[in-house]
C-alpha cells in the first residue's frame, strides 16, 4: 500500500479535478438556495481509491454526483480525465446507484455480458472478464440465475459488478456500506482492489462515522488509498486512514454512562466532538479523542458518573472530531488538505 500511495502522490496524472466547486440547492446552476459545497478542491490521481465521508448532510452524496456528471456545480470545475463530466463522459465514469437497469428475464452473466459489450468508448485498459467478476461480487454461483429470482443483496451485488463490467477508467459509487445488504461490502472492496490493479480510479462514499465503526465500513475502507473528510459542504481533511486517526484521535476514544443527564449534557459540552443519547435509564457519552488529564478535568465534580470505557483509536473517531463543531487542541497544520 505504500508504493502504491507513493505513486498515488507522485508522477500519476490526475484523473478527477474539483477547484472552488460551489453548489447551492435548487434545479439550476444558478440557484441560490441551502449551500451544499462551499468550495471544494480536490485531485484524484490515476490509479487511486478515494472514499468521501461525514455525518449526515456533510454532503457527500453532492459531491459525488458533481464528479459523475449527474449534478453541474453552481461554481468552480470538475474534470474528468481531462474532461468536463456535464458534457457528457458516460464512457469513462461509471456509477452507482448505476444507470444500467437489470432484466428480469436476463441471467445474471447475460446482464454482465450485455452490459459489458455496451460500454464501449474511452478504455484505459480492458474489461474485466465477466467469469471474474462474477467471483469477485460473489455470484459464482449464481450466474445462470434469471435476475428476477435474486435476493435483494444479489441484485446490490449485480449492480456494483455491472459498474466494472465495461472496463471505464473512473467508477463513482454512492453507496455507503451502511446501507447495503449483508455482503455487499466485501465485494465491493475486492472489486475496488481489481479496479486499482488495472489501473482504475475510483470514489466511493465511506458513509457516517457510524457506518465507519462496522465491520462493513472497515472492509470497505480498507480498499481505500485516501479518505476525505466533508463538514457542512467543505473538504476539512483529506489523508490515509492511518494519517487520520494519527492526527485527529491519537489519544483514543472514550465511552461513559451517566445517570443525570443535565451532567451528560455539560459534560459533552465541555469536549470536542462528543455526542450524547440516552440508552435505558442513563445517558451514553461518545468522545472521540481526550488525552488523560483532559478526561480527568472534565470530570471532576461529577457525581453520577456510572461507567467508563477507554478505546483505541478509530476512524470514526478521527471524523468525529475532524467534524466537530469545536476544534479546538487541534494543531494548525491539520486542517490541511494535502493533495
Amino acid at each position: 500500500m505504500a508504493g502504491d500511495l507513493a505513486r498515488v502522490r507522485g508522477t500519476t496524472p490526475p484523473a478527477l479535478t474539483a477547484a472552488g466547486v460551489h453548489v447551492r440547492s435548487g434545479s439550476t446552476p444558478s440557484s441560490t438556495g441551502a449551500v451544499l459545497l462551499d468550495g471544494v478542491d480536490l485531485t484524484v490521481r490515476g490509479g487511486e481509491v478515494l472514499a468521501v465521508v461525514g455525518r449526515r448532510g456533510a454532503g457527500t452524496s453532492t459531491l459525488l454526483s458533481v464528479l459523475s456528471g449527474r449534478a453541474q456545480p453552481t461554481r468552480g470545475a470538475v474534470h474528468v480525465l481531462g474532461h468536463d463530466p456535464a458534457a457528457g463522459v458516460d464512457d469513462a465514469v461509471a456509477t452507482l446507484p448505476s444507470h444500467a437497469a437489470l432484466f428480469d428475464h436476463l441471467s445474471v452473466e447475460e446482464t454482465l455480458s450485455l452490459w459489458a459489450s455496451l460500454a464501449a468508448g474511452l478504455r484505459s485498459r480492458p474489461r474485466v472478464a465477466t467469469d471474474e467478476l462474477l467471483d469477485l461480487a460473489g455470484l459464482g454461483t449464481s450466474r445462470r440465475e434469471l435476475v428476477r429470482s435474486l435476493d435483494h443483496g444479489a441484485r446490490q451485488r449485480l449492480q456494483l459488478a455491472v459498474s466494472f463490467a465495461g472496463g471505464t477508467p473512473v467508477v463513482v459509487c454512492d453507496e455507503p456500506a451502511g446501507g447495503s445488504a449483508p455482503g455487499t461490502a466485501p465485494a465491493l472492496a475486492a472489486l475496488l482492489r481489481r479496479h486499482r490493479a488495472d489501473g482504475g480510479t475510483a470514489v466511493v462514499a465511506g458513509g457516517r462515522p457510524e457506518v465507519l465503526d462496522t465491520a462493513d465500513g472497515r472492509e470497505l475502507l480498507a480498499a481505500c488509498d485516501r479518505v476525505g473528510v466533508l463538514r457542512r459542504g467543505r473538504l476539512v481533511a483529506l489523508a490515509s486512514a492511518a494519517e487520520l486517526v494519527d492526527r485527529y484521535a491519537a489519544h483514543g476514544g472514550v465511552t461513559a454512562l451517566v445517570a443525570d443527564a443535565g451532567e451528560a449534557s455539560s459534560l459533552a459540552a465541555t469536549l470536542p466532538g462528543a455526542t450524547f443519547q440516552r440508552v435505558g435509564g442513563h445517558t451514553r457519552v461518545d468522545v472521540p479523542d481526550v488525552a488523560a488529564d483532559r478526561w480527568r478535568a472534565a470530570t471532576v465534580g461529577l457525581r453520577t458518573l456510572v461507567q467508563v470505557h477507554h478505546h483505541e483509536a478509530t476512524l470514526a473517531d478521527a471524523v468525529r472530531r475532524a467534524t466537530a463543531d469545536r476544534r479546538v487542541d487541534v494543531r494548525p497544520a491539520d486542517t490541511q488538505c494535502r493533495p
